[in-house]
């Protein structure tokens, strides 16, 4: 996912690239052998498995032709902790969802989730029709929901809420070696500006998802440029913002963030 903060306004756009997406993945060096590879097409998701973030952020600034600043990864215990410390987070399912690869097991309706049955919502992929498409559109709603239940429960503007949920994620993020964890605070802190709308979600645009390649899965989909007045177009024009003097590429692996009081 590509998160894009227009500047100092309270608008942010995040971007969602299926993880089952063919495109190019740029040439590279294996960090454990040393062999170099290069450039093929791929799944995006192979190429955080064969040279980890730093390939993953090379192969994204390759596809949408912007440059990312910085580089942050959540673990499943940090979401489940999010979340909790929110009070869980409110869905409404249309009908009953029980799956066995997720551990998904919830009932039909209007309900508050948190823990596991949170980190299973957003992971489900088995058992829904267009597979990872629709949980991508599952992830997107549950970010907006965890938007709407912080800036609708005072957490940004409430000390003590705002702290326990800033600890929560500062515990357990990992993020590269330019984004400290004040930077982090102060990015976190921007939540007080924001409205409910003021965050907008889109997935990169994709040729089929329903395209195989070799023995890909039904899932798989073949990822396009951008086409002209698309968000992802839009998002380009924008650029990255500006930052003077040029810093150098986030360097990986990516360490653990400790929180700055």
């Amino acid at each position: 996912m590509l998160a894009h903060l227009y500047g100092d306004s309270e608008k942010a756009q995040l971007v969602s690239f299926p993880r089952d997406s063919w495109m190019v993945i740029p040439a590279y060096e294996d960090p454990r052998t040393h062999v170099r590879h290069p450039a093929h097409m791929d799944k995006i998701n192979a190429a955080f498995s064969d040279g980890g973030p730093q390939l993953l952020i090379a192969t994204v600034e390759a596809l949408t032709g912007m440059r990312v600043d910085n580089y942050v990864q959540v673990d499943f215990a940090g979401f489940q902790a999010m979340v909790d410390e929110l009070g869980g987070v409110e869905v409404c399912l249309l009908n009953l969802v029980k799956e066995s690869h997720s551990q998904i097991d919830l009932q039909a309706g209007r309900q508050t989730i948190r823990g596991v049955q949170a980190l299973s919502f957003v992971r489900q992929r088995y058992g829904l029709p267009h597979g990872d498409i629709d949980r991508i559109r599952r992830q997107q709603a549950f970010i907006a929901s965890i938007t709407r239940k912080a800036i609708s429960s005072g957490t940004p503007l409430n000390p003590v809420k705002f702290n326990g949920f800033l600890d929560a994620v500062t515990r357990s993020v990992q993020v590269d070696d330019q984004l400290s964890g004040t930077e982090l605070t102060s990015i976190a802190l921007r939540l007080r500006t924001f409205s409910a709308g003021g965050v907008g979600f889109t997935t990169v645009p994709y040729t089929s998802s329903d395209a195989r390649r070799d023995t890909a899965v039904p899932e798989d989909c073949a990822v396009s440029a951008a086409a002209p007045g698309t968000e992802g177009s839009s998002l380009r024009s924008q650029g990255p913002r500006p930052r003077s003097p040029r810093r150098e590429r986030p360097r990986m692996p990516a360490r653990a963030c400790c929180r700055s009081y």
